[in-house]
């Protein structure tokens, strides 16, 4: 038994259609599978596309009331930056003191990776986490960049962050910066 011409066409154009759905040929989403794109499942906040990125930025909050930075900064500038000043503001616009570990170089083409340091840290109890703060780092010359970072409690994930500024390197720090002011 012979099908008539139009069913033939039709079954075979149902075939046609089911070959290429099953394939994922046929996906109705198109080629923008999430395996193709950007997945960013981290907390903190990410600037691209500027001399130095950062990456992953947050702060950390500790049990004194303040809270250690943590992220990546990726100078892509093509020279050697340096870290020149940390600034902060709250939502509310209040100004948040910092306090930075001395000028930190940033290589060039190399991640930078703060937080096991303390090198960066709000010294105000007046974030908590939960909040945001805009972050805006000065560079000695590349363009200030300014980032939008969330403060996160500490909790296990974040043990490696630390919790403050290492008091032996500070003191060494000290050291040798008052040694240099009084030759």
């Amino acid at each position: 038994m012979r099908l008539p011409r139009h069913r033939r066409v039709a079954l075979s154009v149902v075939a046609c259609a089911a070959a290429l759905l099953l394939s994922s040929c046929g996906d109705i989403r198109g080629f923008n599978y999430q395996t193709n794109a950007v997945y960013d499942a981290s907390v903190g906040t990410n600037v691209r596309g500027t001399p130095v990125e950062v990456l992953n930025g947050l702060f950390v909050a500790n049990d004194d009331g303040t809270a250690t930075f943590s992220g990546g900064l990726l100078n892509k500038s093509g020279q050697v930056q340096t870290i020149q000043k940390v600034t902060a503001v709250t939502d509310e616009g209040i100004d948040v003191p910092i306090t930075l570990a001395g000028p930190l170089s940033l290589t060039e083409s190399t991640l930078y990776t703060t937080g096991t340091t303390a090198d960066i840290v709000l010294d105000s109890g007046e974030v908590k986490a939960g909040d945001f703060v805009e972050v805006t780092f000065t560079f000695d010359e590349a363009a200030d960049v300014t980032a939008n970072v969330p403060v996160v409690e500490r909790v296990a994930m974040y043990d490696d962050v630390a919790e403050g500024p290492d008091v032996s390197t500070q003191d060494l720090t000290q050291k040798a910066t008052d040694a240099a002011t009084t030759e």
